[in-house]
């Protein structure tokens, strides 16, 4: 017989639960265990505690005896039955630490079935935060004021484990009166990694405990100065075919297959812009000083992008599907615009992250705020737009995959996922072995956790929720555009004819417009003086048409270079007299 310590791992979705007690809210237990009809369990990055659910089957008529009024507290240990290496977690145990019910909602059956009831729970911390408000001064680094707030008796009380990365900067904050998870969320959005100095920290709960702690160090381990070790390996390609019935010698065969899955990506481009996913300009301004400063941020740039965690690759670790260490984003340098604009780094073409100004935020950066801390901030240029670009960049490519159930894991950590690249049936009879996509195979964040346990067919599921900011392979660039069929001359002839006059139903004569038909004057007239005045026999005037007026600048002033006989006029005087020439047109017309 099964009992609950055992590893005797039998099948794919095996699990241990103890008995599940509701304690009403006269303190009086409830063995609901007979009665569970579906149990889940939800963990996040970006949600502060644990929730979850349960549906019972009332066949005792609780919910009227009891009665059952959403005041109740629900505790019960559950795990998957394979040996764990880690100190904390591996069970959700809510005999030591109770969860609160704090809804229910009532399914009436059909036919005169008993009804069904659910009960929604969550930690007792979330439950406190939403009835407590905190106003008070912290001085020193973040994560004094994140550990107090979740300890003390004045805050959450917590006695659970609370694992917290140390914040850089003497930064005193004052609470204003918040919520203790809606002050602790508005750290995370201001703190910097005392370790990396980078900002994307995130404060969420899972079976080992509490977690204030940045992206990078998910990423990366501190102590070891390496990546984060995979803490398990899923296969894609054993989805959607049936599974062995019982397990091998090795659990973690039957528990590494994967049931169904499905691929999300979020390339808007148009949404990335506007969010500053991947470039924003700041504004900073000081009101003690009466001072601003413009920041730019550019992801495209090699010493930005050094400056982040990530999953593949970081810091020179090169991925084992790949030959070449991956230094490179999912955003390659090419040109964003088809047409060149004149506004590139270097006179050469603009990438989609040198738009900067497609989210431009503005913020305070002032000084002195704080008597004891002069001349200190909040550091905005320190982390606003950087965690914008890490909120975003963890959106790009999600994965969710059910798979056996599986305690072991928590949200937070990194998992080793197989993709094959499912080629077309012909190319597989060519290629028997299975072909991994080398873009997508590699380091997954786990970013969501849902766990769900149906008694009645003995079954636990997890449905996995995962994160890839980085490829595994890099991606290509180049600054060639992409060339049309039809090459367009781009003059100011062509603009002119670009808008209609709807009153008209004529050419609209803008101030480019009329511009354009003087200055295309100007070109025939210079046309005409380098084919007839230098009577220059190697090309015809329909040929010399197609030269933009820079060009026939620099052509004409060849020409009169080589051909006429005053030799004292050099290539550098014609090309000054001819611009002089047209300047000089352009500049009656507008009459400057």
């Amino acid at each position: 017989m099964a009992t609950y310590t055992d590893n005797n791992y039998k099948s794919a979705g095996d699990y241990r639960l103890t008995d599940v007690i509701l304690l009403s809210y006269l303190g009086n237990p409830i063995n609901l265990s007979d009665i569970v009809q579906e149990l889940n369990i939800y963990e996040s990055i970006y949600t502060n505690c644990l929730t979850g659910n349960i549906t019972f089957m009332d066949i005792q008529g609780y919910t009227e005896r009891t009665p059952i009024i959403g005041k109740e507290h629900i505790y019960f240990k559950f795990r998957t039955p394979v040996q764990y290496q880690g100190e904390y977690g591996g069970e959700y145990d809510a005999q030591q630490h109770m969860f609160s019910v704090y809804n229910v909602s009532n399914k009436m059956a059909t036919s005169g079935a008993p009804q069904l009831v659910t009960l929604e729970f969550c930690s007792p911390e979330y439950l406190r935060s939403n009835r407590l408000r905190v106003s008070k001064a912290f001085p020193g680094s973040y994560d004094g004021a994140v550990d107090a707030m979740v300890k003390e008796k004045w805050g959450l009380n917590s006695k659970k484990p609370l694992f917290i990365e140390p914040c850089g900067f003497n930064q005193k904050y004052v609470v204003p009166n918040l919520r203790p998870l809606d002050a602790i969320d508005e750290i995370c959005s201001r703190a910097i990694s005392g370790k990396s100095f980078t900002p994307g920290f995130f404060f969420f709960e899972t079976s080992q405990g509490f977690n204030f702690r940045s992206l990078d160090s998910m990423l990366w381990d501190y102590n070891s100065q390496a990546q984060t070790p995979t803490s398990w390996e899923y296969f894609l390609e054993t989805a959607y075919k049936p599974s062995p019935v019982k397990a091998t010698s090795n659990p973690k065969d039957v528990m590494g297959r994967v049931e169904t899955f499905g691929f999300k990506s979020n390339f808007d481009q148009v949404k990335n812009a506007r969010e500053g996913a991947y470039a924003s300009k700041l504004i900073a301004h000081d009101s003690f000083y009466k001072t601003f400063q413009e920041l730019e941020f550019n992801y495209g740039v090699a010493d930005t992008y050094k400056q982040f965690p990530h999953l593949e690759n970081f810091k020179g670790r090169p991925n084992p599907h790949s030959d070449v260490e991956v230094l490179q984003s999912i955003v390659p340098n090419v040109p964003a615009d088809i047409e060149d604009d004149g506004f590139g780094a270097y006179k050469g073409p603009r990438m989609a992250t040198d738009y900067v100004e497609g989210r431009t935020m503005v913020a305070s950066d002032t000084t002195n705020i704080h008597e004891e801390m002069e001349g200190t901030s909040y550091h905005i240029q320190q982390y606003l737009q950087k965690r914008q670009h890490i909120l975003s960049v963890l959106k790009a490519i999600n994965l969710t995959m059910e798979v056996p159930g599986n305690t072991h894991i928590n949200a937070g950590q990194v998992l080793w996922i197989n993709v094959p690249a499912y080629t077309s049936p012909v190319y597989q009879q060519k290629h028997p072995t299975i072909i991994y996509d080398r873009f997508l195979t590699g380091r997954w964040l786990i970013s969501r956790i849902r766990h769900r346990v149906i008694p009645a067919t003995g079954k636990h599921t997890t449905v996995l929720t995962l994160s890839k900011e980085t490829y595994a392979t890099d991606l290509l660039t180049t600054t060639k555009r992409p060339q049309a069929k039809v090459s367009v001359e781009r003059s100011l002839i062509n603009y002119a004819s670009g808008s209609i006059n709807i009153a008209t139903g004529m050419a609209y004569d803008s101030i480019k417009a009329i511009a354009a038909k003087r200055i295309s004057s100007i070109k025939d007239g210079v046309i005409s003086k380098i084919a007839n005045d230098i009577n220059y026999k190697g090309i015809s005037i329909n040929k010399l048409k197609e030269f933009s007026l820079a060009n026939l600048k620099s052509y004409a002033a060849t020409k009169l270079g080589n051909i006429v006989s005053f030799r004292q006029v050099r290539v550098n005087n014609a090309v000054t007299a001819v611009a002089r020439s047209v300047a000089k047109r352009v500049r009656s017309f507008f009459r400057f």
